[in-house]
């Protein structure tokens, strides 16, 4: 009889014990992680779906994010070769309207300028983001820079590039020319959001961007000819007058792309923000109650441990 009972109390013992270890594996865990619980198990039916939906969103938020942060360096630089390529035309218009014919004597330094203007569009239409060269259209392209030196062109122009060419025909200063390419003309597209895509690329071979090269080639090609200098000026100023507007217009398209990306961003950190202060709402373990029952636990364990080994030291004829 007294083996029974010696027996059934150190079971009972080594089950306690268990229990406890097993309560402190769980405040360990607690401690360690800041959560009540690392799964699922712990929580009510509620809980459970807010948290699995939380999760999802978030998710989807952050997938998003990714999108915008890949996009916004892009239209950064698209922004500023624009800006770049719009000043490089409100300085070339001045210096052909303020030249009053051929001038050997300032026409070395005018046509130097210009030519330095040539070459700075094709550096700027040739920037690169990352594996991509974002003016080149969509596609293939974007491995190839989109624009060859525009100072290496005829000089002067044939004389059927006084006006842009529309999709899919390549500008003479595009790497694929001749020929036809749509991806050259196409725009990238992005999605930010459920159900909201924005249209973002910018290609070289815009309206804009043709007119100003092209009034730049016929601008210089003036500087190289004294018999044809007025007319090929004369040409120069139309295309870069048509320009300055269309340059403005793209520009204003990269800056409002800027803003909604800015928008959305925030939208997307913000709601992020929410829902994971709600998640540890749920979630969260105080660390300071926690803390203090490890140490209860702690001190019931020792208890057990010292009450158990005890018990195994007694014998039948002690206990009995």
């Amino acid at each position: 009889m007294g083996n029974i009972s010696t027996a059934g109390i150190t079971a009972q013992s080594i089950l306690q014990i268990r229990s406890a270890q097993s309560t402190m594996n769980d405040l360990s865990n607690q401690l360690a992680t800041g959560k009540k619980s690392i799964d699922y198990a712990d929580y009510t039916f509620t809980e459970t779906r807010n948290l699995i939906n939380f999760s999802t969103t978030i998710d989807k938020s952050n997938s998003y994010l990714n999108v915008i942060n890949t996009v916004q360096p892009r239209l950064k630089v698209y922004a500023s070769s624009l800006s770049k390529l719009n000043e490089m035309a409100d300085k070339a218009l001045p210096l052909i309207n303020t030249t009053q014919g051929y001038n050997a004597a300032t026409n070395l330094a005018l046509g130097e300028q210009i030519k330095t203007y040539l070459s700075d569009a094709g550096y700027y239409l040739n920037q690169k983001v990352g594996d991509r060269f974002i003016f080149s259209g969509t596609g293939a392209r974007y491995t190839t820079a989109p624009v060859v030196d525009p100072t290496t062109l005829p000089v002067p122009p044939a004389v059927t590039d006084i006006t842009a060419v529309s999709s899919p025909v390549l500008p003479t200063y595009d790497t694929g020319a001749p020929g036809s390419n749509a991806l050259a003309y196409a725009k990238d597209t992005a999605n930010i959001d459920t159900n909201y895509n924005i249209t973002y690329g910018v290609s070289s071979n815009e309206t804009g961007i043709q007119n100003l090269v092209l009034g730049l080639r016929w601008a210089y090609a003036a500087t190289q000819d004294p018999a044809n200098y007025n007319a090929y000026m004369e040409t120069a100023r139309g295309l870069l007058e048509s320009a300055k507007p269309q340059l403005r217009d793209l520009q204003a398209n990269v800056a409002a792309n800027q803003n909604r990306l800015t928008d959305v961003k925030s939208t997307h950190t913000n709601l992020i923000t929410d829902l994971s202060n709600q998640a540890d709402a749920i979630q969260g373990a105080d660390s300071a109650t926690v803390a203090a029952q490890i140490t209860f636990m702690q001190s019931r364990l020792e208890a057990s441990y010292t009450v158990t080994g005890r018990i195994a030291q007694l014998s039948i004829t002690k206990y009995l």
